[in-house]
């Protein structure tokens, strides 16, 4: 599979998309795939992106040798402020699957998949058509490979150490400013410094410590030994919320304000605060005295660079042949248990009450054990995609199946099915029907089932059963 990821980065315009984009290109690697990183950035730029398969090009400017290049790619991946949308449309024209990252409905995109990972991005006005899918939300957020599974430290409300970062280029110059503000108003606390530019006797200061560039695992390291941050409202606000540390945020750019609303709407930040602002000090002040610098709710699991590649990957691979199955063993207790209290696994299920941990374990122990019952778990590339359980009923094999939320919409209900069925033939040679249960108001697990070869076998005011016709 061939991958080309399109992207910009230089001082005028800062290292934003370079980074996000290399989390993308982090998560194809971890599939085995390596792809071609077309960027136009400086030399200072490229120190953001490390150990890529780096084409260093005016890609705005050569727009025939970029479509030469990717003449026969499988996938693009474009994330540009700049690129008009005729390049998006060669683009488009040119690969498989074309990929837009986007802030803030930049443009009327071709037909591909909009990725927009701004907290909120959901409740944004996309036209939301047929010829384009959607992820929007902090769940499609692309975060460096050493923010994907980070455990959130504990933390007892004191603040002893604080974070301060406004990028690497710090355009506004608001360092220095900043520092010298805290530094006068709380003097006892040690600041770590990470970007912008301060003179030699701040730098020289005992509880500043300063560093001009960070990779990703210095900067996780510094957050993670943060008690508080005060930092740009950019991308960074999402790496801070998914390590777990209270947040001052100051916008910085007119596109970070999506970033302000929507995270002062979850409760991550406390207020907004803009660069401008004539009260600016005051309302940092006010912040650090707000009593809420304990533990706080975890804003984002890190894992939408993941996201982001298995649907890429899902559009253009032979899911016929990548899907797999293998029976379920006691080590995918939390897994099952995390699906079983998907709230739409919930609501479509006939007893909807949230199931317990200790009655999740009795339950699949019980089942396990039982050669009446047969639990498979389904994986595409080895991803957790869904489950598919068979309860032998007399000469019935009845079906219960799920599949993991950032996999739906792509037609692998159906295939797993059909999956399912074939494997249960090689336990059950006696069965003589396969049937699923649904609630009537359930369509999109009827569907499922019909273009999996079912029927409509009997209709009640509640359910509603499909046989399988082709099974035996």
């Amino acid at each position: 599979m061939k991958v080309a990821i399109i992207t910009e980065g230089y001082q005028g315009t800062g290292y934003g998309h370079l980074t996000r984009c290399l989390s993308i290109y982090q998560a194809f690697e971890e599939k085995n795939i390596t792809p071609l990183y077309i960027a136009n950035c400086d030399d200072k730029g490229k120190k953001f992106i490390p150990n890529v398969n780096l084409l260093q090009t005016n890609w705005l400017v050569k727009n025939d040798e970029l479509i030469d290049t990717i003449t026969d790619f499988d996938i693009a991946v474009i994330d540009s402020y700049l690129a008009p949308k005729e390049l998006y449309e060669r683009i488009y024209k040119t690969v498989k699957k074309a990929v837009y990252i986007d802030d803030y409905i930049r443009l009327d995109y071709p037909s591909g998949i909009i990725v927009n990972g701004t907290v909120g991005a959901e409740n944004l006005p996309y036209k939301r058509d047929n010829e384009h899918e959607y992820l929007l939300g902090i769940d499609y957020m692309p975060l460096r490979k050493e923010f994907w599974d980070v455990d959130t430290p504990k933390r007892n409300g004191k603040i002893g150490n604080v974070l301060l970062t406004f990028g690497a280029q710090d355009f506004r110059n608001l360092t220095p400013k900043v520092l010298a503000f805290l530094l006068e108003q709380f003097p006892n606390f040690n600041y770590f410094i990470v970007g912008g530019k301060l003179s030699a006797d701040e730098i020289n200061k005992e509880n500043v410590h300063y560093y001009d560039s960070v990779n990703a695992k210095q900067m996780l390291e510094l957050m993670l030994k943060s008690d508080l941050a005060v930092s740009a409202a950019g991308q960074t606000t999402y790496e801070l919320a998914t390590v777990g540390i209270p947040t001052i945020a100051i916008g910085i750019a007119e596109n970070q304000k999506f970033n302000m609303s929507g995270w002062k709407g979850s409760g991550f930040f406390n207020e907004e605060i803009w660069f401008n602002d004539d009260n600016l000090f005051e309302k940092i002040r006010r912040n650090f005295g707000i009593k809420k610098h304990a533990q706080i709710i975890k804003q984002s699991d890190g894992q939408g660079a993941r996201r982001i590649v298995n649907k890429c990957m899902i559009e253009v691979s032979n899911i016929d042949i990548l899907l797999e199955l293998r029976e379920a063993k006691m080590n995918d207790a939390k897994l099952l248990f995390d699906w079983a209290n998907d709230p739409i696994m919930r609501v479509n299920s006939f007893n909807q009450k949230n199931i317990e941990w200790d009655q999740h374990i009795a339950w699949l122990k019980n089942k396990l054990d039982n050669s009446n019952s047969k639990i498979f778990i389904a994986t595409f590339l080895g991803d957790y995609v869904g489950q598919i359980r068979f309860d032998k009923d007399g000469a019935n094999a009845i079906i219960d199946f799920y599949i993991a939320k950032e996999f739906r919409g792509k037609g692998l209900g159906p295939r797993l099915l059909i999956s399912g069925t074939k494997k249960i033939a090689g336990y059950w040679k006696d069965i003589e029907n396969i049937v699923g249960k649904v609630k009537k108001n359930n369509f999109s697990s009827k569907r499922a089932f019909l273009k999996a070869g079912f029927q409509e076998l009997e209709r009640e005011e509640i359910n509603v059963y499909m046989k399988e016709i082709n099974y035996l």
